[in-house]
């Protein structure tokens, strides 16, 4: 349950730091969350909407 939560907040955060330049191309895919709040780039709104495509995901997954 943690790689999918962690695959769905990398993938929620990614276009966000495309859009501002955050990071350089060579730190578009971070392992860990911890990576990105050693960098500051850590942002609330992509952990919100990560947190609902998981609960979506979770929801839908025990039908």
């Amino acid at each position: 349950m943690k790689a999918i939560y962690t695959a769905l907040l990398i993938l929620a955060i990614e276009p966000l730091l495309l859009a501002i330049n955050a990071l350089p191309k060579s730190l578009l895919i971070p392992t860990e969350t911890r990576t990105l709040r050693w960098f500051g780039y850590i942002s609330l709104f992509a952990i919100c909407y990560s947190q609902t495509l998981l609960s979506f995901f979770i929801h839908h997954s025990k039908v």
